[in-house]
Parts: structure tokens; C-alpha cells; sequence
């Protein structure tokens, strides 16, 4: 991230250069990919114009289904930039949703991946609940594998952010219940009962499958009869969040303990 200032604008432009030599171009790519992969770096990619330049290599490909190595690598990088949300509020200024939305009907990984991107990036003014099922059923899939920890696409994929926190997005967003019920059929609950039930139970990941449930409870009778079908597992999670809490009171404590006796001593 230190060298990202230098780097960010150099790469950009060697994989610019249409007459470049391809092997260099795919390399600066790839080094894009590794910075963009922090929310610290997301400042420097706008300063940089970094969403113009990925844009026209994702554009430039030769047809609209023939994705070369050059634009997946240009959406992979746009993607990690949306999914650490840095600079939300620059790429929307942009224009990137309404990129982002048009490349979500792509078949295949490209589609998915964008779709991703536009749950991170936000999108006020589009329907989320209208992408297309083979899309939310990807995106379930891609949810189960993570959840067990597989390889899915070449990547080792976090819940968070990642396909939990996209799947937040599109629930807590849907402007009606269809999605809710279509997710729940292709079996939503039991993937979010599988985190709620994964040792160790991780905070951040159980805090973002409550919040699914909290709406998908509000909307859907079948999600109001599962949860309490499951209430022994989700007081069990609760149990196991209430470690959490004691955990970080332990902490917060520790530092006001330490902070009583006085200034720090020298060593």
C-alpha cells in the first residue's frame, strides 16, 4: 500500500498501451489486482483515473461475450476496488453502477462478478431483485463454497465482504418479497444457519447472517417458520455472540485498568 502512489498511475498506463507488449500488460494487471485489494488504496486508484482505463479495457474486447485475459483481469480490479468501499460516493459519480449493472446480464463469471461489485458499490436507482435468477443461484452456490472453505473460480473467497455481505445487500435492498422467497427456495437459510453454526463462530460473518434473517423474517411466512424451526441453533449462536460482547468489555477494561495507574513508565 506505501508504494501504491508510484505504482497505481505506472501500471495503469503500461496496460493501457494497446501496442504494448501482452506479457508486460498482463503483469501490470495483475500487480493492479494485489493493490486494489485494500480499502487503502481505493483513494489512490481515483486519483490515479483508474475506473476510465478499466472500463475502456473491459469495453475493447473483441466481442461482447469474448473475455480475454486482459478484461476479466480489468474487472477483477474494478471489483476489489467496489468490494472494500473506500470510494463508493467517486465511483458512482463515475458511472460505475450503471457499467456495472449492464456487464451483470453477462453470462458466466464475468456477470456474477459484477453483480458482486454492484452489491458493494450500491446502486439506488436499480431494482436488485431484478438480476436474474442464474445469478442468485450462482451466487448461492459461491456462498456454499465459501462457507466450506473451497476454491470457487480460482479464488479463496471471505464471507465478509465477499458473498455474504452481497447477498445483505440484495436482501436488505429487494423492493419485494420475490427475491426473498426465490433465495429461501434455493436454500438461503440453511447456508446462513451453517455460518450461525460454524466453530468458531466469527462475529462479523454471524452479525451479517442475523441481519438477512431480521428482513427476511419481516417479509416471508416461510422464513418466519424456519427460524423458529431452528430456534435451538440461533440461541446457541446467540450464546456463543454473548462471549464476544464479554470479550471485548475485557478489553475495553483492560486499557482503562492500565490507564488508572498513571503515565507509561519508562522501560
Amino acid at each position: 500500500a506505501l508504494a501504491a502512489p508510484v505504482l497505481v498511475p505506472k501500471m495503469l498506463e503500461v496496460a493501457a498501451e494497446e501496442t504494448g507488449d501482452a506479457e508486460v500488460r498482463d503483469v501490470a494487471m495483475k500487480i493492479l489486482v494485489c493493490l486494489a485489494d485494500t480499502s487503502e488504496t481505493g483513494p489512490v486508484f481515483v486519483r490515479a483515473g483508474a475506473y476510465p482505463v478499466l472500463r475502456g479495457l473491459i469495453q475493447r474486447r473483441a466481442s461482447a461475450d469474448a473475455w480475454d485475459d486482459l478484461s476479466k483481469t480489468a474487472l477483477d480490479v474494478l471489483s476489489n476496488i467496489c468490494l472494500h468501499r473506500s470510494v463508493n460516493a467517486e465511483l458512482r459519480q463515475k458511472g460505475a453502477h450503471l457499467f456495472l449493472r449492464d456487464l451483470s446480464s453477462e453470462p458466466g463469471f464475468p456477470g456474477l462478478q459484477a453483480s458482486l461489485a454492484l452489491t458493494h458499490v450500491g446502486d439506488p436507482g436499480f431494482d436488485i431483485g431484478a438480476l436474474p435468477p442464474s445469478v442468485l443461484d450462482s451466487l448461492l452456490d459461491l456462498l456454499r463454497r465459501a462457507i466450506d472453505g473451497d476454491v470457487a473460480y480460482d479464488i479463496q473467497w471471505d464471507l465478509v465482504p465477499g458473498p455474504l455481505s452481497a447477498l445483505k445487500y440484495l436482501v436488505l435492498h429487494a423492493r419485494d418479497g420475490g427475491m426473498h422467497e426465490h433465495l429461501l427456495r434455493r436454500g438461503l437459510f440453511e447456508c446462513l444457519l451453517r455460518v450461525l453454526e460454524a466453530e468458531p463462530l466469527r462475529a462479523e460473518e454471524a452479525e451479517a447472517a442475523l441481519e438477512i434473517l431480521g428482513r427476511l423474517v419481516q417479509t416471508s411466512e416461510r422464513a418466519r417458520n424456519v427460524v423458529l424451526l431452528a430456534e435451538r441453533s440461533l440461541h446457541r449462536a446467540e450464546e456463543q455472540l454473548r462471549k464476544y460482547g464479554r470479550a471485548a468489555k475485557l478489553a475495553e477494561g483492560l486499557v482503562e485498568s492500565a490507564r488508572s495507574y498513571g503515565s507509561l513508565s519508562e522501560l
